[in-house]
């Protein structure tokens, strides 16, 4: 699962965009994303499957969203979080028709997010629990 949203995401041959995936969508919200023409995808059905997507969309922009926190307090540029899986959030998500190189369809348009609560991307930087019954703390130095 991908979010960019202080800096664009940039993939080979294409060009940089801020996105953004909103994962587990509930029953009422895949009706009025199909509505509008976007596709909902299933984690499930994916090349190399992914059931904790569940359904879900991509939206993307070529210019930054509007971010902003439960209080509607807009983050600066370079306030804006690292967000990471887990994260709830309102997105807005406005449809647009493209056409490229003979394909065309609708897609989801990344306009704006408001962060509710926030799970922090933090990489491979914190992947351990604490675990007290294995604790060293206190002991001294057996080396």
């Amino acid at each position: 699962m991908w979010t960019s949203l202080r800096e664009p995401r940039e993939e080979q041959g294409s060009r940089p965009t801020f996105q953004t995936d909103c994962c587990g969508l509930e029953k009422d919200q895949i009706k009025a994303l199909t509505e509008a023409g976007i596709e909902v995808r299933d984690g499930n059905a994916l090349k190399t499957p992914q059931p904790e997507k569940g359904h879900f969309v991509t939206a993307r922009s070529g210019l930054r969203p509007k971010v902003v926190d439960a209080d509607k307090r807009v983050y600066g540029p370079e306030e804006i979080p690292e967000v990471g899986n887990g994260t709830l959030a309102n997105v807005y998500i406005k449809p647009y028709s493209w056409n490229y190189s003979g394909r065309s369809g609708i897609s989801g348009g990344l306009r704006a997010v408001q962060i509710l609560e926030l799970k922090e991307f933090g990489g491979d930087s914190d992947v351990f629990d604490k675990e007290p019954e294995f604790s060293t703390a206190g002991e001294s130095d057996p080396f």
